[in-house]
């Protein structure tokens, strides 16, 4: 039997309707929709075939499908699961901050009925015993004035951990990694908190330490100054020295990993001998010889730090940066505390003061 419109011939007129109502050169020619029921798509170059054999023998075939192409998808289908996973985790550091702010407020609730009871106390005592009113009277409003003034002391630094709360909050929904350095300082704080009115009290009671340093230490301290060899504290040069030396051994230590640093590198002369040095520890006062020969003062260290911040941030991005295309987490986690330790130099550098006097206080 012969097709009317693609003229070939079938030995059946069953095998003729499913000719003329499948076959798609001959739908064309009748003028009718193709309409493909099954399409495999080639998942390297969107190709498309009409069965899965023909699809699985074109991928063999596929120019595009090359060890490098495969290698690139692999590496998207690895990253999607990163993010998946940096998501998760995200949620569960939320779910942490959460706890703790809710364990601050149960302490302030708490505080806050302890003080009452303990007011209430009075009062009673007070109405049962007339004879003693006027004394009473004046205890109270000392009891009140002590509350009163430990309670604001307290509530300023509930305050003050809020807002590094929300800081730190802000810096993980902005970041893929971990901040476990953060979320330690935050359990110490909670710690502290319990013991902050009786903190408060002992430190009201120390004397302050007002002693000068006497006359032979600092002659001392000015025969050593002026034996010094001067330093340039120069931007530039600091910037080949961070550069050229500044390791992911210093990175991790944060900001007395930049101390230590410093005196490795920076701070010392060819014979080894410090070129800066702490004068006045609890003042923070740093002396050091210009290469003029003049003898200045760097007060907190901010000469210094202003010559270090920059190249610093850049040097510790870079790192950070190899660190995380390495993928290695691990690294990523143990070193991302360090390196915004460094990035907040500039503004707070009171880690690497300390870090500093404790190795070149003269």
């Amino acid at each position: 039997m012969e097709c009317e419109f693609c003229k070939n011939i079938f030995k059946t007129s069953f095998n003729l309707s499913v000719h003329q109502t499948n076959a798609k050169y001959c739908l064309k020619i009748q003028n009718k929709k193709v309409v493909d029921t099954n399409i495999f798509r080639c998942e390297f170059c969107n190709t498309t075939r009409t069965s899965k054999k023909n699809i699985d023998f074109h991928i063999t075939k596929c120019k595009v499908n090359t060890p490098f192409v495969r290698d690139k998808m692999n590496q998207i289908i690895q990253l999607k699961e990163l993010q998946s996973q940096h998501g998760h985790d995200m949620a569960q550091k939320d779910k942490q901050l959460s706890d703790i702010r809710t364990y601050y407020d149960n302490i302030i609730a708490e505080k806050d009925a302890y003080i009452g009871e303990v007011e209430l106390e009075y009062k009673l005592y007070m109405i049962n015993n007339d004879e003693r009113h006027t004394q009473l009277q004046d205890l109270q409003k000392q009891l009140e004035d002590k509350s009163t003034n430990n309670l604001n002391k307290y509530n300023d630094i509930i305050i003050d951990k809020d807002k590094q709360i929300k800081i730190l909050k802000l810096k993980y929904k902005n970041s893929l990694i971990k901040n476990d350095k953060q979320l330690h300082e935050l359990i110490i704080y909670r710690d502290l908190a319990n013991r902050t009115q009786d903190t408060l009290s002992e430190i009201a009671k120390q004397p302050r330490n007002t002693n000068n340093t006497n006359s032979t230490n600092t002659s001392n301290q000015t025969n050593i100054l002026m034996s010094m060899t001067p330093l340039d504290i120069n931007e530039d040069v600091f910037g080949e020295k961070i550069n050229e030396y500044f390791t992911t051994d210093y990175l991790v230590y944060g900001q007395k990993g930049v101390a230590q640093f410093c005196v490795d590198h920076l701070l010392k002369d060819d014979n080894g001998k410090l070129t800066y040095i702490c004068t006045d520890p609890s003042r923070n006062t740093f002396r050091y010889r210009t290469v003029s020969g003049v003898l200045e003062r760097d007060v907190n260290a901010k000469k210094l730090t202003d010559a270090l911040s920059q190249n610093l941030k850049k040097h510790a991005a870079s790192e950070m940066v190899k660190i995380g295309y390495s993928g290695d987490y691990a690294k990523i986690t143990a070193y991302t505390p360090g390196s915004l330790c460094i990035t907040s130099l500039e503004e707070n550098n009171s880690e690497f003061c300390a870090g500093l006097k404790s190795i070149v206080t003269s």
